[in-house]
């Protein structure tokens, strides 16, 4: 079946393609860019796969002047560089050895043997550049139905690399048209691989269960299948339908992860998963507010405090804040304050910890007038302190 794939080419892979088939070979069009232009929706990336191996991908782009980068060389990627935009093109390959994440790969000229090596069968297709579907394992009609299927057998699929069990509940989120996964064996007795998963790949596929349009959903699938306790999440989810009204708010990873454990519980998960320093003072932050904050004011989080806009709005989210107060943390024009360092000197005060909490003092004075005092007003309440 051929399909308009006008949308995936340009000229530039059209000329390098060329290239390749000066020399014997081919490119097409591979796993995610593919299942995402079926679905209707814009890849992030085009991936492509060509039957030449490394050493002969490189003597094309050497003889054509081509930018190249040996990005995954071990396994046949190499990133090329045309015109600033980044392709990934990975040679045809088998995977001869598994070690439950990683594998030792040989290099073939079969295009199907390499699609029988993937994961799902929704990203075991490919397109050639004239747009026909190369669909062995009738992903476009699971893609359809909704259906995430392991290729061939699903616990060899599976042991070959558990990073899938997590990507299996990720693609269900995705493409499983609502549905909370049928209780699957061969994820419940592969569960335990999870442990061989390092902590930032488990928080990068968590981030994007969490992400998607049925995030609480798959969490509670993660731990009816079993899975939390291998990847460090205690047992029982605090609360699945409160996780669901949020999700349905704003799908924000970190915030449901405090719903869906509790502030404390979520600070250390995500800490333990090794999340960026970023994210963990975004946990800490909510958990605060979540916790500790009875009447939240966003305006003074933005203006006095500096906080994020989008912390802001999360925050009072997370808080049941009426509608409108969101709707205006979100556009409101955070004003200038007023008075600046140079201010203070000429005043004769030196930096220093009495310099830091006059300025505190001031913004409290600025805020509590409702952002409105001058700098004049507030360097003469300044000087009154002083004569006082």
């Amino acid at each position: 079946m051929k399909f308009n794939i006008d949308s995936l080419i340009n000229e530039d892979l059209v000329a390098l393609r060329k290239l390749f088939q000066a020399q014997g070979f081919d490119l097409r069009f591979v796993g995610g860019c593919v299942r995402d232009h079926l679905a209707g929706k814009t890849p992030k990336d085009l991936d492509l796969c060509t039957d030449a191996n490394p050493d002969e991908q490189v003597a094309i782009y050497n003889q054509a002047n081509i930018k190249h980068i040996p990005t995954g060389i071990d396994h046949g990627t190499i990133t090329v560089v045309l015109n600033d935009v980044v392709y990934e093109i990975t040679s045809l390959r088998l995977d001869v050895a598994t070690d439950g994440r990683r594998a030792t790969v040989a290099y073939t000229r079969d295009w199907v043997e390499d699609l029988a090596r993937r994961d799902f069968t929704f990203n075991a297709m490919s397109f050639t550049f004239d747009g026909l579907l190369v669909d062995p394992f009738n992903g476009h009609s699971d893609l359809r139905n909704g259906i995430v299927r392991f290729v061939g057998n699903a616990d060899q699929r599976i042991k070959e690399d558990y990073l899938r069990i997590l990507r299996y509940f990720r693609f269900m989120g995705r493409f499983g048209q609502g549905n909370v996964p049928y209780y699957n064996n061969d994820i419940v007795n592969n569960a335990q691989g999870l442990a061989q998963i390092s902590k930032e790949r488990v928080w990068s596929e968590i981030k994007q269960i969490l992400a998607g349009p049925n995030g609480s959903k798959m969490m509670l699938a993660i731990h009816q299948h079993n899975c939390s306790e291998f990847i460090d999440l205690p047992r029982e989810l605090n609360w699945i339908m409160p996780a669901e009204n949020l999700h349905a708010r704003f799908p924000d990873p970190i915030a449901m992860m405090i719903y869906l454990y509790g502030t404390a519980t979520a600070k250390a998960v995500i800490k333990d998963w090794k999340a960026s320093r970023e994210e963990q003072d975004y946990a800490s932050y909510l958990s605060h507010v979540a916790m500790n904050v009875d009447h939240y004011d966003g305006y003074y989080e933005l203006a006095v405090k500096g906080v994020r806009r989008d912390w802001v709005v999360n925050a009072a989210k997370m808080k049941n804040m009426d509608a409108f107060d969101i709707f205006m943390y979100e556009g409101w024009k955070i004003p200038d304050f007023p008075v600046n360092g140079y201010d203070l000197i000429k005043l004769g005060m030196k930096p220093g910890p009495q310099y830091s909490a006059t300025i505190k003092t001031l913004k409290g004075e600025w805020a509590a007038r409702g952002f409105k005092a001058t700098k004049e007003e507030l360097l003469a309440l300044l000087n009154v302190n002083a004569i006082n």
